[in-house]
């Protein structure tokens, strides 16, 4: 996803949001099986560049930061669209590594108001990684990022459509065994856990429907863990 965020900003930080859109041109489809960018999804993002380069016009914007991530990080050819994406909009887009994407998630978490005090673990999973930071009391410890995002998952796993049992079986025990060995054992058990990114918030959507009827939307909605497993079976 592409994702613009227009914000004004007062000279103490206190921000107002001006627009915010969020774009699914699929930039990373097909990185897994080919290890590049292809012209067709290439083509749909830099379109989409071009339409929030216009917004930005519109609003005025006087800074910009465009950043891309793991799609780019890892496609052999993330730096041609990187010049492609300068030449036809003229924004410096800046490839960050995947530590930076997890400090930043957790830097946008940590300040809301009613993060937890004591221990925490943050999790972001994006379209071609999931970012996880923990620490405690709004000081992040440590950060990992790890290369289990939705789409490569989907990709590497789910051939079906609607995906086979045995499918989702694999997919399952090749994302525990990814955790098991490069996060430390026991991460997690006493700690608030925080999810975040698209597919999280659409499980968040998905709970509201059945619990209440309607998607509202919320800063730190809460779902137990027991709901969240019977939602992810019912799925």
């Amino acid at each position: 996803s592409l994702h613009l965020l227009i914000a004004q900003m007062d000279d103490e930080g206190r921000y107002d949001i001006l627009h915010d859109l969020k774009e699914m041109p699929r930039l990373g489809e097909g990185v897994v099986q080919t290890g590049e960018l292809s012209d067709v999804a290439m083509e749909r993002a830099l379109k989409t560049m071009e339409e929030f380069a216009h917004i930005c016009a519109r609003f005025g914007v006087q800074r910009t930061r465009a950043v891309t991530t793991s799609a780019v990080r890892r496609a052999r050819n993330g730096v041609a669209f990187v010049e492609k994406v300068r030449e036809r909009t003229g924004l410096p887009l800046q490839v960050i590594s995947g530590e930076e994407e997890a400090r930043l998630v957790a830097q946008a978490v940590t300040v809301e108001p009613g993060f937890t005090e004591d221990r925490f673990l943050i999790f972001n999973v994006g379209g071609g990684s999931t970012e996880f930071a923990w620490g405690r009391g709004r000081t992040t410890k440590e950060l990992v990022t790890l290369p289990i995002g939705a789409v490569t998952l989907s990709e590497e796993y789910l051939k079906t459509d609607p995906p086979k049992g045995a499918e989702v079986r694999a997919l399952l025990q090749g994302v525990k065994r990814i955790l098991e060995a490069e996060l430390p054992p026991g991460l997690g058990k006493g700690f608030t856990l925080y999810g975040t990114g698209g597919t999280v918030s659409t499980l968040a959507g998905i709970h509201q429907v059945l619990r209440y009827g309607v998607s509202f939307g919320s800063v730190f909605y809460p779902m137990p863990y027991s709901q969240t497993r019977e939602l992810f079976l019912t799925l």
